[in-house]
């Protein structure tokens, strides 16, 4: 006897059971025979279902865990992936390689809706952001699809670190930072804190990624692929590999997985976020909101100065538009003060737009 027989028997007894009245017998009788017409009826049509297909059992009919399941699926629908990728104006080539990895990245975005939608938020909201990224992306002379790659590595959060210590929107590393002409100041000589970070700056941050793939680019024959696994990977490794492996190709290199994925991520989040209605991501009744400021003023400071002062006095800004300016000013307090600058490397602050 399956689970559900021994259910419905159950049922039957407590309804017999809770007749204690003789109205309540009376009318009782008429639904408890009703009820049992209903019970045998079902009966007969699991019987019919075994016998034409016993692998279709009852529990596929009746169990909670299936109506559990199908309700999952309504929720979580599944979207395959598109047939073609495209990136920097290429597709994604038919190798059986690739399109494994990219199947299985594929689901894990559409597995993951919340997180998926965050990084479409994200690029929805923060669409001032994403217009300045255009403006620079020309005046670098790279393909457009680099912006991917800037929302790739950390969804523009510019408070972003990584567990290798890489900060800001680019995740840039300490010495990559330094070698991009980005400033970090410490508290003091003898002071391992850091109170001036210009990687989780957006706009600084961003010219220097910008700047620093538009040598990789040169650097590996023009190759944006290439480019993109440098920028990842760092140009020792992508050299090392490609001078051991005799091949140019990314995609016929054999990198560190995060490398060889590293493309194909890029792709489908640009796929996911061009076209995020198609699987069903909406982005109706979102604000878009001002979050960064483009706006910028070289200062020189022959002293330390407090923020107040340099925010009132030297910017003509308030105190809380300077901290919400430059995420870069890692100190606490308006009456925190800046260090004075060398002769040769002024502060760059952001400001907001007159």
């Amino acid at each position: 006897m399956t689970e559900q027989e021994r259910g419905w028997r159950v049922i039957l007894r407590d309804a017999w059971r809770n007749l204690t009245t003789p109205h309540e017998l009376k009318i009782g009788r008429i639904a408890f025979y009703i009820l049992v017409a209903l019970m045998v009826g079902n009966l007969v049509t699991l019987l019919v279902i075994r016998h034409e297909d016993a692998r279709r059992t009852d529990q596929q009919w009746l169990s909670i865990d299936s109506l559990k399941l199908t309700l999952f699926r309504l929720q979580n629908p599944y979207y395959p992936p598109p047939d073609q990728l495209y990136i920097t104006g290429g597709r994604l080539p038919d190798l059986p390689e690739v399109t494994k990895r990219k199947n299985d990245l594929w689901a894990s975005y559409i597995n993951r809706r919340p997180v998926t939608f965050e990084l479409i938020r994200r690029v929805y909201q923060y669409a001032d952001r994403i217009e300045y990224l255009k403006e620079l992306v020309r005046q670098y002379g790279l393909h457009e699809d680099f912006i991917y790659l800037i929302i790739h590595e950390a969804w523009l959060k510019d408070d972003a670190t990584s567990w290798a210590n890489a900060r800001g929107a680019c995740q840039f590393m300490k010495d990559t930072a330094i070698e991009q002409d980005l400033q970090i100041k410490l508290r003091s000589r003898n002071s391992a804190e850091i109170i001036y970070d210009e990687r989780l700056s957006f706009p600084h941050c961003v010219k220097a990624a910008f700047n620093h793939l538009q040598s990789i680019q040169q650097m590996f024959y023009n190759d944006p692929h290439l480019a993109m696994a440098a920028y990842n990977a760092g140009g020792t490794t992508l050299k090392q590999a490609i001078r051991e492996q005799n091949t140019k190709d990314y995609f016929s290199l054999r990198l560190p997985d995060e490398t060889m994925n590293y493309v194909l991520r890029i792709a489908i989040e640009k796929e996911l976020i061009e076209n995020h209605l198609a699987y069903g991501f909406s982005t109706f009744g979102l604000k878009r909101v001002q979050t960064i400021c483009t706006a910028q003023r070289e200062l020189k400071l022959t002293k330390s100065e407090t923020l107040l002062a340099i925010a009132q006095d030297s910017l003509g800004i308030t105190y809380n538009q300077l901290r919400e300016c430059n995420p870069q000013i890692l100190l606490k307090n308006a009456q925190d003060r800046l260090p004075a600058t060398s002769s040769r490397r002024p502060y760059v602050l952001n400001i907001p737009l007159r």
